[in-house]
């Protein structure tokens, strides 16, 4: 067998229905690496941590809203900055809140959906 950088362990994001014990795959890439869900306040959606282990396997943490039935999308593709978890939903569900380090320190930041990049907010 060929080496495998990632050793095999990729994350995968999976939903299970408790009253049909059905699995739904929300978000499984073999690029990619999910990590780290939280439920959008109204529950239609997840933001997640998206790591590209497939590019390399020490690639930064992005942003991503997995909404079900649809494709996963990054938010901070854009972005030089890990995303670490936890990430929490602003109340209004239109933003996603998350540390990251920037010049040697861990500020908390804020990522409008939709938007070009996330702002510091400590």
């Amino acid at each position: 067998p060929s080496p495998d950088p990632r050793g095999g362990q990729r994350r995968r994001l999976s939903m299970l229905d408790l009253r049909t014990k059905r699995v739904t795959a929300l978000a499984d890439d073999a690029a990619w690496d999910f990590g780290a869900p939280a439920w959008s306040p109204d529950g239609q959606r997840l933001a997640v941590v998206a790591t590209n282990t497939g590019r390399v396997h020490t690639a930064l943490g992005q942003l991503a809203i997995v909404t079900p039935g649809r494709r996963w999308q990054l938010q901070t593709a854009a972005w030089d900055r890990d995303v670490l978890p936890p990430l929490r939903w602003a109340s209004a569900g239109d933003a996603v809140c998350f540390t990251a380090e920037d010049r040697g320190r861990c500020h908390l930041w804020r990522h409008a959906l939709g938007a070009d990049a996330p702002g510091v907010l400590q």
